[in-house]
């Protein structure tokens, strides 16, 4: 699976939708031999539910912690090749191998860190087993456009939380929707990963590479869009950017999950997942915008390694800009 995956990384630039001089042989190779891949990493998730299934419960007690490691691993590595066989840019580089010894874990998911580009966070990669066993299996993947209407419904709910009534809710059921992640999902949707259960979608992760050209394009073509849709006035507030800020943090993410999902490794995967993707593109840092009065949310990144940055010239004083170095 090593081989394999190496393989897969090595050559994902034959299956660039925007590759110029494609070779039909080199992606059906490609597309072929990520299928069984994914294959390989079901079997290992398959392999980890079977034994939380398990009667005898000492070996299961014995065996769980390590199972659960290379469970977790295997999901994010699984999730990442998966990106790799659908975004439309090639990829720039893997910014990988150059962290010191210490800084890995060791044995196999050790090795499978190592391949990954966010392979010194080492954070995201820490996901210590519950206290008691369970079966319950996460699966990320690849955001969709036809995964649009239940982004916004986490949206919308995870948004609503604690309120007991929006008042524009029912007249504009997409305004959450449209305002926090619609620009992700229409103008970068090279950058964004869905979590699933068995009932369905109960999280996400969005991005941006580079938050300039973002900014440019939302104000081409999103916002104008918008306040058509929502006839409001045109914006006439133009926001400054923070050069010096935005050379060490490039990136723009947006990330949720549903209340009802109390893993929290799945949280780290997600955000290893997106990390990843857009350090594969040259990203040397990512940052997020959260309201000062959203506890939940300064708590939830916080967790995932982001730290607050000092307050700038151009963002509004009640938003916190949180960021962490990729």
């Amino acid at each position: 699976m090593l081989k394999e995956f190496n393989w897969l990384r090595a050559n994902c630039s034959t299956v660039s939708v925007n590759c110029k001089g494609k070779e039909p042989e080199k992606v059906a190779e490609w597309q072929s031999r990520a299928v069984k891949f994914e294959e390989m990493c079901c079997s290992v998730i398959q392999m980890f539910t079977r034994l939380s299934n398990s009667a005898n419960r000492t070996i299961l007690y014995d065996l769980y912690p390590y199972i659960w490691d290379i469970k977790s691993i295997m999901s994010m590595v699984k999730s990442f090749v998966q990106w790799l066989g659908c975004r439309s840019q090639a990829t720039a580089q893997f910014l990988s191998g150059d962290q010191e010894p210490w800084a890995f874990r060791g044995g196999l998911a050790g090795e499978f860190q190592r391949f990954l580009p966010i392979d010194g966070a080492n954070d995201l990669f820490f996901q210590p087993p519950p206290a008691l066993p369970t079966s319950k299996i996460y699966s990320i993947r690849p955001c969709y456009p036809k995964d649009e209407h239940a982004v916004y419904k986490i949206c919308r709910e995870m948004y609503s939380e604690g309120v007991e009534e929006l008042p524009f809710c029912g007249e504009e059921p997409d305004l959450i929707g449209d305002r926090l992640v619609g620009g992700f999902l229409n103008l970068s949707p090279d950058y964004g990963f869905v979590l699933e259960d068995e009932e369905g979608i109960c999280g996400y992760a969005l991005g941006t590479v580079d938050v300039k050209p973002f900014v440019k394009k939302c104000k081409m073509s999103w916002i104008p869009s918008m306040q058509e849709k929502y006839n409001k006035p045109d914006c006439q507030k133009d926001l400054s950017e923070a050069e010096s800020f935005l050379s060490n943090f490039p990136s723009l993410i947006k990330m949720d999950i549903h209340a009802k999902v109390i893993d929290p490794s799945v949280a780290k995967s997600m955000m290893g997942c997106l990390l990843s993707s857009l350090k594969a593109n040259g990203s040397i840092g990512a940052f997020c915008e959260v309201r000062q009065a959203d506890k939940r949310m300064i708590d939830f990144y916080s967790k995932l390694g982001c730290f607050e940055v000092a307050k700038m010239e151009g963002f509004p004083k009640d938003i916190i800009i949180m960021g962490r170095i990729l």
